[in-house]
């Protein structure tokens, strides 16, 4: 695999837990964010601010939905249906009340189960979602 494709896959990665731990938080409240073999990625508390496994801060979404970076800067919404946008308005992807993801245009991309385990959509382990 190339160093390109990793990195792709690696950005695919985060945004697809920055959706799984947005929604997960906006639902339970605060939550930490572990990769498929048992690592800190992050955390999300109950007000919204994101942390890296380092404890800086990442960001934050606020009760609406919003998402801002370290900066304040907007880095797009998740609506009450699970659907997510970008900065622009441009849909993300969504995810749907049973847990299944989507990517922008509908193609299935993982899903969280009820202990909050994450799968890929060809049912690999990417990581949980809990306290």
């Amino acid at each position: 695999m190339s160093k390109v494709h990793d990195k792709f896959a690696a950005l695919k990665l985060r945004l697809f837990l920055g959706m799984c731990l947005t929604l997960m938080s906006s639902i339970v409240g605060a939550q930490n964010v572990y990769d498929q073999y048992g690592n800190s990625k992050g955390r999300i508390d109950a007000n919204g601010n994101q942390f890296d496994q380092y404890g800086n801060s990442r960001g934050r979404i606020d009760a609406n939905g919003n998402q801002f970076d370290q900066y304040g800067n907007s880095r797009g919404r998740i609506d009450a249906n699970g659907n997510q946008f970008d900065q622009y308005g441009n849909s993300r992807g969504r995810i749907d009340t049973n847990g299944n993801m989507y990517d922008q245009y509908g193609n299935s991309k993982g899903h969280i189960d009820s202990n909050g385990n994450v799968y890929d959509q060809y049912g690999n382990s990417r990581g949980r979602i809990g306290r």
